[in-house]
């Protein structure tokens, strides 16, 4: 009876025992849920702590500190900068007001003006003089009269007056005169446009040799060939060139010699060095001064430029074209008669259209097969043809064949 009450107490103990290791090992689901949260607390506590490490490992990098005479260096350079840009647009401005300004002054001298001012001249002259005039056809102790003929109508006619001053200076060539309406005006700056082999040079020559047979200087700027190539093909026109470059009536500004390394010093010859940076100055300078010295005898001068097209090989383009515009004009105010020459197989067709602005006309040579043509555009007020006319040539000659006589405005 007692054994078996202790049985059953037993039982009741163990079943006890394993039903609270029972709910130790099996955790209910508010458990669960607390668990969880803690977990996840306690991650976001490691989490955060990173953070902080890696925020204070960073704050403790040392940072660059900006240098002060450096950043004031680059502020004075700035401001420099700026400053040079600001005088450099006032100047352009001025620039561009003073070629506004030349250009109306430019505008404001006609022909008729430079006529009226050089028959002044020549008025003052003949009242310092006790006797007569000369005339300009005939030389004077200035060059040879060996080589000049007397023209009709000049002083020495029995009856005649003297010679009056002529607007317009001859070309050499009878029948090109004849085609521009008496010749070239004075003051002109003619463009001669032709290929090589197309006879500019030799109108250049013509143009030098009939104005030294009127006692009129001649400047040569030569940029494709030297002093003697040119007296060797004046000598073919005029017999006695060199005695005129003895009289001091030509003169020379050599671009070309210094570049072949063949300059010699030679009287009334100036040699300029295309490499100087200051080459165009220069060459503004001499004729300018040379310009100076035939106005003190009271007349003007022939000038032939050999050639703009070569100089655009050695400098820039665009540099040229900003020496012209005052360089034309200047001769223009001189009274000077002015041929450029210009080959179309180096300039630029754009390059000659800008060319053509600056020059009172131009004088276009071409070939068609193995005949040449002219042609005359603006240079004098009227002309007989601006058709293509033919012509042929040689050193010592230059004809030009038949055209229209109907005068064209």
């Amino acid at each position: 009876m007692v054994k078996g009450t202790l049985r059953k107490q037993l039982r009741r103990l163990r079943i006890s025992n394993v039903a609270a290791s029972n709910r130790e090992e099996i955790p209910s689901p508010s458990d669960r849920a607390l668990r969880t949260i803690m977990a996840d607390i306690e991650e976001r506590r490691r989490l955060h702590e990173r953070l902080e490490a890696a925020l204070a490992e960073q704050q403790s990098i040392p940072r660059p500190v900006p240098n002060g005479t450096r950043w004031a260096e680059m502020d004075r350079r700035e401001k420099s900068i700026q400053e040079a840009e600001r005088a450099l647009a006032q100047r352009e401005e001025a620039l561009r007001a003073h070629l506004e300004s030349y250009e109306r002054r430019r505008g404001e001298i006609s022909d008729e003006k430079i006529l009226a001012e050089l028959r002044k001249l020549d008025v003052k002259l003949a009242n310092l003089s006790p006797s007569s005039p000369k005339p300009r056809s005939e030389v004077t102790s200035q060059g040879p009269t060996s080589s000049v003929k007397q023209e009709p109508g000049a002083e020495g006619d029995e009856g005649t007056p003297p010679r009056t001053l002529s607007a317009h200076d001859g070309t050499g060539v009878s029948r090109l005169d004849d085609l521009l309406g008496g010749g070239i005006p004075i003051g002109s700056n003619v463009m001669v446009i032709g290929p090589r082999h197309s006879g500019p040079d030799v109108l250049g020559r013509f143009l030098a040799a009939e104005g030294l047979r009127r006692s009129i200087p001649m400047v040569w700027v030569l940029t494709d060939q030297d002093m003697d190539s040119i007296q060797e093909g004046m000598t073919a026109i005029l017999d006695n060139y060199r005695e005129y470059e003895r009289k001091g009536l030509v003169k020379y500004v050599d671009l070309y010699s210094t570049r072949i390394g063949s300059a010699e010093l030679h009287e009334n010859v100036w040699h300029i060095s295309v490499t100087e940076s200051d080459a165009l100055e220069k060459l503004e300078h001499v004729v300018g001064e040379i310009a100076a010295d035939f106005a003190k005898s009271g007349t003007h001068f022939h000038l032939v430029f050999q050639s703009i097209s070569t100089l655009t090989a050695s400098l820039d383009s665009q540099a040229i074209l900003k020496f012209l515009l005052p360089f034309t004009g200047r001769r223009h105010r001189e009274g000077a008669v002015s041929y450029y020459v210009v080959d179309p197989g180096i300039s630029q067709p754009g390059e000659i259209e800008l060319l053509e602005h600056m020059m009172s006309g131009s004088l276009n040579l071409k070939k068609e097969g193995e005949k040449f043509f002219l042609s005359a555009q603006g240079i004098a007020d009227e002309v007989r043809s601006r058709g293509w006319i033919q012509y042929t040539f040689t050193r010592s000659r230059f004809q030009l064949g038949s055209f229209s006589l109907t005068h064209i405005r």
